[in-house]
């Protein structure tokens, strides 16, 4: 079984939708990590910095409980774990592995950016606004040009970077960022979200209001 800490958030989205598409059991452990909050000792104990997602999986050979952090590192994990989500050809695996990290560090930065500059002063900060929408844009074009070429991230095969991915245009849009421009982008998205795995991953977090 495999403990599941996370949030109604694109972050916390990830975790829910790799944990259902590769058929691990879990429990979810609702955990808000909004300011003022309190993180239980279990929680920090799985994730150091006190973000979600986090994991504990307890199924492990010699077992010893896994504690792990970090959506990407997450992804990799599971799909080390189980053998899928994981491309066969090593071009493919490896521009998997590219895209986890554009997806989790560079939109999730800028993503992060945009809410927190609104939640302290969006006028004053309006410059800073504009940067980090002006980079989720360039990332949404680079996912364009890329998904113009192929079918998933990885290339011909659906991948734990098209799980970390999906959250992206629902996240997007709340940050006031129109992803319309990008055809390709939103032939992949009706796919991937259509798929029953990735719905369900959408509807577990269950959290505070």
């Amino acid at each position: 079984m495999i403990d599941l800490y996370t949030m109604r958030t694109g972050n916390g989205y990830r975790a829910s939708i790799l944990l259902e598409e590769v058929g691990l059991p879990y429990r979810v452990i609702d955990t808000d990590v909004r300011p003022g909050q309190p993180r239980s000792a279990a929680f920090l104990a799985a994730s150091p910095l006190g973000k979600i997602p986090a994991i504990v999986d307890h199924d492990t050979p010699d077992g010893v409980p896994i504690s792990l952090a970090e959506s990407l590192a997450i992804a990799l994990y599971l799909s080390e774990k189980t053998g899928k989500l994981s491309p066969a050809a090593p071009a493919e695996r490896a521009a998997a592995c590219q895209w986890g990290a554009i997806v989790s560090s560079g939109f999730g930065a800028a993503i992060t950016g945009i809410f927190f500059a609104r939640q302290i002063d969006a006028d004053a900060h309006a410059g800073l606004i504009a940067k980090y929408t002006s980079d989720i844009r360039q990332g949404f074009a680079a996912m364009d040009r890329r998904l113009s070429d192929a079918p998933y991230l990885a290339g011909s095969t659906y991948s734990f970077a098209d799980v970390l991915a999906a959250p992206l245009l629902n996240t997007a849009s709340l940050m006031g960022v129109d992803t319309s421009d990008y055809a390709a982008v939103g032939r992949w998205y009706a796919e991937v979200s259509a798929r029953p795995a990735v719905r369900r991953g959408f509807a577990v977090p269950a959290n505070p209001s």
